[in-house]
């Protein structure tokens, strides 16, 4: 499954650091969890692009299967 979501704005510098925040750690994470990958790309003035792939099924090693049956068992999507 492929996830993007592109964007119009300002856009930013990837190879700045941000003094706060781990937003965009921590998507980077939970799609590395679901063994699949997480991709930004922006530069200022040019928007932001931002893509989640994740194997529906088939995962390549058991250290995903485990996590992806980990965080299905335990995790509650919470609601703002």
């Amino acid at each position: 499954m492929e996830m993007t979501n592109t964007d119009n704005g300002k856009g930013f510098d990837q190879n700045q650091s941000v003094p706060y925040g781990y937003g965009l750690l921590n998507m980077k994470k939970r799609a590395e969890d679901l063994c699949g990958s997480f991709v930004i790309q922006s530069s200022p003035g040019n928007g932001t692009r931002v893509s989640f792939v994740i194997r529906m099924h088939g995962a390549s090693t058991q250290a995903c299967t485990l996590s992806m049956i980990t965080l299905s068992t335990i995790s509650k999507p919470e609601i703002f």
